[in-house]
């Protein structure tokens, strides 16, 4: 029910980007940047849509899969699909971190630089909103 749930909502809030994004005139692109995990990273990350106001990006990882460090320069809302339980590291610190989330469970987060691994026996997936009003580096 609740992945139902979230089906609906993600797909009425797309609906709703693509009639802004015909309504509206192009703005400028972010610039992601170089540690964008979309361009670095095509296996695990994938663009479902974007316009001027979000990018939004469906994230797959393996058991135990480790990812590479990247980069995300705009604050995000992340909705988790499957139970999560990875580990962060942060690259300008070194600290380690290690979160878990329920599936449906939604976040908000800052930019952040990091390299993640999934610590589950199971794969995990989300999906998670850049929005390009949030962005540190425009």
């Amino acid at each position: 029910m609740v992945r139902g749930s979230l089906a609906i909502a993600l797909a009425l809030a797309c609906m709703q980007a693509v009639a802004l994004e015909e309504a509206s005139p192009q703005s400028p692109q972010v610039d992601f940047g170089p540690l964008d995990p979309v361009a670095l990273d095509k296996t695990h990350y994938r663009v479902e849509l974007e316009n001027e106001h979000v990018r939004v990006v469906r994230v797959r990882y393996a058991p135990k899969e480790a990812g590479i460090p990247h980069e995300h320069r705009c604050g995000r809302v992340t909705v988790y699909l499957s139970p999560l339980h990875q580990s962060l590291t942060r690259a300008a610190t070194g600290e380690k971190t290690e979160s878990r989330a329920t599936t449906g469970e939604a976040r908000w987060s800052t930019p952040d630089r990091h390299s993640d691994v999934n610590l589950d026996d199971a794969p995990i997936e989300l999906v998670y909103v850049d929005v390009k009003s949030a962005c540190g580096g425009r």
